[in-house]
């Protein structure tokens, strides 16, 4: 009887050892979900945009005057120029395509100028006087440039270059107090070039801003005079040089 309750004993203090054991046994839960990474979006300046520019023009306005026949010295200017700056302001568009760290891409714009002032010029030669005015003035200016540049993460150093066109007015008139007079005017879209350079900043994902500096050509504007009175054999005409710098200053929004 004795060993029969010590073998009951011995069986439950087994039992009771192994319940504590796999109580001390670690869990079987699952290992927690990683938090997931978030990377800030990585900027690219490839897209279509539009803006708005505003800035300065400088400049001379130079006016060479032509003559053939025999004139008296003195009565009559070789040339008329002043320095001349404008307001300038317009609209911008294009598109960008980066390639690693290259930036290509085409721009068109078209602005007000406004830029001219009417130039004198008064002579005497012995019993001879001559009034000369002439006027060289750029209505607006537009331009289809190409853009090469290199992109430093948000900012973008550029150059650019292509064609500029502008409506151009030009007016001349000269006369002696003899009675004799010349006057002529013209007005046409000229077509020329366009060069220069600036840097760009992106502060937002859509929002950029430019400054940007520009020099245009666009020839030589000649207008014929016609002379009234008693003229003679002497005839005048003049060439008006058209051309400018620009700096300005730009905001863009990128799709």
């Amino acid at each position: 009887m004795k060993s029969i309750l010590s073998l009951g004993a011995a069986a439950l203090l087994v039992s009771a050892s192994g319940v504590a054991f796999a109580a001390d046994l670690p869990g079987r839960r699952s290992a927690p979900a990683p938090m997931p990474v978030v990377y800030a979006p990585i900027f690219t300046w490839t897209g279509f945009y539009v803006g708005a520019n505003a800035g300065y023009r400088f400049g001379q306005n130079r006016t060479t005057f032509l003559y053939s026949g025999a004139s008296p010295a003195g009565l009559f200017p070789n040339r008329l120029k002043d320095d001349k700056g404008s307001f300038t302001g317009g609209a911008q568009a294009g598109y960008n395509y980066q390639i690693g760290s290259m930036v290509l891409g085409v721009e068109g714009d078209v602005n007000y100028l406004g830029s001219g002032k009417r130039q004198s010029y008064v002579g005497s030669s012995g019993v001879l006087t001559s009034s000369v005015s002439t006027e060289s003035k750029t209505d607006w200016l537009g331009t289809a440039r190409a853009r090469a540049g290199f992109a430093f993460d948000r900012a973008l150093v550029y150059g650019t270059g292509g064609l500029a066109f502008g409506n151009v007015k030009s007016s001349t008139a000269a006369s002696l107090n003899t009675g004799a007079a010349w006057a002529g005017s013209k007005s046409d879209t000229a077509v020329g070039y366009a060069v220069g350079a600036g840097v760009e900043y992106a502060f937002t994902n859509n929002l950029t801003t430019k400054i940007e500096y520009l020099y245009y050509n666009l020839g030589d504007q000649k207008t014929a005079l016609v002379g009234s009175g008693p003229v003679g054999a002497f005839t005048v005409g003049s060439k008006a040089k058209v051309d400018g710098d620009i700096v300005r200053a730009g905001l863009n929004y990128k799709f």
